[in-house]
């Protein structure tokens, strides 16, 4: 019978037991000290914050049997640093949340830490707008 040394197959389960344990302190030390870049579009600024809808109001100023006339207001706030392009979108809703109609602001000038009043109105089909329940408004800035 062949005989086994137990020192040298003891040893080699402990060294590989190490090797482990090193490996295993190193990933995670390695992984907590990874810093996440995120790329940024060239050309891109930040700012302390953009402009922002402080205030949006909507009615009916005329009704025919063809079409409704939606007027709006919007009051929009720039607390950048920067002076601001925007333009507001507008979704005339139904209850469903069906948009049933939407129309776009012309493209407005904020001065840096300036408000602004948009004025304006949309022509719907009197089909339509008579479903008409509610508005959301939505800005984009353009560079």
């Amino acid at each position: 019978m062949r005989r086994i040394d137990v020192i040298p197959v003891a040893t080699g389960i402990m060294l590989i037991i190490f090797i482990t344990a090193a490996a295993i302190v190193i990933f995670r030390n390695a992984e907590d000290s990874l810093q996440y870049e995120t790329a940024t579009p060239e050309g891109y600024v930040h700012h302390k914050s953009g402009p922002e809808v402080t205030d949006f109001n909507y009615w009916v100023s005329i009704k025919t049997d063809h079409w409704w006339r939606f007027a709006y207001e919007i009051v929009i706030r720039n607390d950048s640093d920067a002076t601001e392009v925007i333009r507001a979108d507008i979704r005339y809703i139904d209850a469903g949340g069906i948009i049933v109609d939407s129309t776009s602001t012309n493209y407005v000038t904020i001065p840096a830490g300036d408000k602004t009043t948009v004025r304006g109105h949309s022509l719907i089909s009197a089909s339509a707008a008579k479903n008409i329940e509610d508005a959301e408004i939505d800005i984009s800035i353009t560079k």
